[in-house]
């Protein structure tokens, strides 16, 4: 198998860049002058239509498709994108679309924190924090107020870029230019007012669809305190949370009403303990108002302040959140973890009815995405460019859990470093005359990621290990430290591997089933409707991560899936599989093989 794929490898790197076919671009204001084949026909396709899903790969040019269709419907259009990188990645067409039209036609707005403050940085207490967080109502002026080095000023500060270009972003988008806005911040388009005239957005468009999807319908907590008021307000509830029964909870998922009932005593206790943060900030505000107060007084009281105003935030947005839950209660689930300290709300919906749920009164609709979902009322638009990137299917075995540590197979993980990582990873940094960093992408960390990060020491290679929880983090120290390896999981979304031109998919990406969260939505929805999205969401995780070290038609990028388990999702989902990714693959193994093998050599 090795010489099978090492000879695959030297035929895709010796071979010409792909024949990438491009048109003359249909409208003007298109900001190149020749589109690659399929633009044209998927911007008509969004003007056309009301509800569109764009599929195409990391690299197509999707973000030009509805940039252009924007500008050509001008319309109100308000464009959410799941990370701060692609807004960036979206402001910078700004230059091309400026020289078509001689104007900027899209603003971003980011989180306040990536805006410098004038004042920079301070430390109250131990904590940094910008000096405007201490910021409290000083009744002689009627206005919020906060104190740098010894001096008052307003709030907002007139030098504040973050209000700056906040305001510059709203007058831009009511004069119907493209606002692109993140997760956290999209919903500033829907409270856009002056003089009682709403200027709600008229075209949506949702980037990463399936990011966007998991990141809003993702579970919200009910902390300690929150279950005590919760307690307190009910005994049916009271009962519930003082055994924190797992089977018991998990029951719930059967009772709707139920779950309704506990969703509005959640929302009721997040109310009750925001009135009780606003009581103790306008406590502080008096207090600050005293003009007998030491320095070191003031700095307490204020450093009260910051802590309470952030408290305030997160209770601002768990009401949101349970608010748009509770208008959705037909698609939420209830659980707790192992663990059985906390409560947890979760929102079970597909990318194409959550859109639609969420952007109801919007004319229209579009969601670019790399893996498609399933629709009824969406219209899938996919068009392809050919690149050089290729994936191959060289199964050593099935690598789940049950497979490889319950039966004792730990050989396979063996094999497959040993036997395929090892060396292919040394015969392309041979090939590339450079050293190559290798994602390997292990689907689970406690068990495959450590097992194989072992098995990489034990052969004497540099190897870094996924540190839980901080993803960004180990990415950036794996790019800028001498390591060859990164065994790393759930970096499907989020990441991005173009400066990589090998990759490992070690194992398909499922979660654990019995996890509690898993139970839970399988006694909500049912085993079939619970199976379908947990093995569909396992193979678009690792079609996503197959799409992403590569961004050019004629850059030479190769990855290679390991797991066996990878073949049977591929028969079962075929018809949801995008063209892009049948066409990158080469399939030199597996049951199937005698019928696939030839078809993208």
């Amino acid at each position: 198998m090795l010489d099978k794929i090492l000879a695959t490898v030297d035929k895709i790197f010796s071979s010409p860049p792909p024949e990438v076919r491009f048109e003359e671009r249909k409208y003007p204001v298109f900001p190149f002058e020749n589109a690659y084949q399929g633009q044209n026909s998927a911007i008509n396709a969004i003007l056309d239509l009301d509800r569109v899903v764009l599929c195409s790969h990391t690299g197509s040019g999707k973000t030009v498709v509805y940039l252009t269709a924007a500008l050509l419907e001008q319309y109100r259009t308000l464009v959410v994108v799941p990370r701060n990188f692609l807004q960036d990645q979206i402001e910078e067409y700004n230059e091309k679309f400026r020289f078509i039209n001689g104007d900027g036609v899209i603003f971003t707005l980011k989180a306040k924190s990536k805006y410098r403050c004038k004042f920079g940085e301070t430390v109250i207490d131990q904590e940094k924090c910008l000096p405007c967080e201490a910021r409290y109502f000083d009744r002689s002026q009627k206005k919020h107020v906060f104190e740098f080095d010894g001096k008052i000023y307003p709030y907002p500060c007139l030098d504040c870029e973050y209000e700056k270009k906040k305001n510059e972003v709203i007058e831009a988008y009511k004069n119907r230019r493209i606002l692109c806005l993140n997760q956290g911040n999209f919903w500033l388009a829907f409270n856009i007012k002056e003089k009682n005239e709403l200027f709600y957005p008229e075209f949506v468009v949702v980037d990463e669809a399936d990011e966007f999807a998991r990141a809003i319908t993702e579970g919200v907590s009910v902390r300690e305190e929150e279950m005590i008021i919760m307690a307190e307000n009910s005994t049916e509830i009271q009962h519930l949370l003082k055994k924190m029964n797992k089977d018991e909870i998990l029951a719930i998922n059967e009772n709707p009403e139920m779950i309704r009932k506990c969703l509005a005593s959640f929302h009721e206790a997040v109310e009750q303990l925001m009135k009780d943060v606003m009581e103790k900030i306008d406590e502080i505000e008096e207090e600050l108002q005293k003009k007998n107060l030491s320095k070191s007084e003031k700095d307490m009281l204020k450093a009260k302040l910051v802590k309470l105003r952030r408290q305030l935030d997160y209770f601002e947005r768990k009401i949101s959140k349970i608010t748009f839950f509770a208008n959705n209660i037909d698609k939420i689930f209830v659980y707790t973890k192992t663990d059985a300290k906390n409560l947890y709300f979760e929102m079970f919906c597909s990318e194409e009815e959550l859109i639609t749920r969420l952007f109801k009164h919007v004319k229209k609709l579009c969601a670019a995405t790399a893996t498609p979902f399933e629709v009824s009322k969406f219209v899938k638009v996919n068009y392809e460019v050919p690149f050089k990137a290729r994936v191959i299917y060289a199964p050593v075995g099935k690598m789940t859990f049950k497979e490889v540590f319950q039966n004792g197979n730990t050989d396979l993980l063996k094999k497959a470093v040993v036997d395929y990582v090892i060396p292919i990873h040394h015969y392309i940094s041979v090939l590339l005359n450079s050293k190559v960093k290798t994602p390997i992408h292990c689907g689970s960390l406690r068990r495959h990621g450590t097992f194989v990060a072992d098995i990489l020491k034990n052969n004497g290679q540099s190897v870094l290990l996924h540190e839980e929880g901080k993803l960004d983090e180990t990415i950036r120290k794996f790019k800028e430290k001498d390591y060859d390896f990164l065994c790393v999981v759930a970096a499907e979304y989020g990441a991005d591997w173009y400066w990589c031109p090998l990759q490992f998919v070690l194992k398909v990406p499922y979660v654990n089933p019995y996890d509690p969260r898993e139970l839970a939505i399988k006694r909500r929805f049912g085993e079939e409707i619970w199976r379908k999205r947990y093995e569909w969401d396992a193979l678009s995780r690792l079609i996503q991560a197959c799409g992403r070290n590569t961004r050019k038609p004629d850059q030479f990028s190769i990855t290679v899936i390991l797991d066996k388990k990878f073949e049977e999702l591929y028969a079962k989902y075929e018809n949801l599989i995008p063209p892009w990714f049948k066409n990158r693959l080469i399939w030199l193994g597996g049951e199937d093989e005698s019928n696939r093998g030839e078809e993208n050599n």
